[in-house]
């Protein structure tokens, strides 16, 4: 079973030309995520501030949206340090 997988998993890596030792695009999208999510924060206080947010529940609509942010970075932390972690 588990060499049928490393079969596909290397078919998979020389049809898209990827190698399995680098890890410059899972490491950058590790930081676009981590970037995002602090971006979260400010952005929903923002819009709370200026009243973009519908006004139904405008607070857990904030509380959503930094919750979001928080697993976001939390998630491109874990990818950044698997990222990091030598093979």
């Amino acid at each position: 079973m588990a060499t049928r997988l490393r079969r596909k998993l290397d078919i998979s890596f020389h049809i898209f030309r990827l190698d399995p030792t680098d890890t410059a695009p899972m490491k950058s999208l590790a930081k676009t995520m981590q970037i995002a999510g602090l971006t979260m924060l400010p952005l929903a206080c923002y819009l709370e501030m200026t009243g973009n947010l519908p006004r139904r529940l405008p607070i857990a609509q904030m509380v959503i949206m930094v919750v979001f942010g928080v697993c976001l970075f939390a998630l491109g932390r874990y990818l950044d340090c698997l990222a990091t972690r030598s093979l």
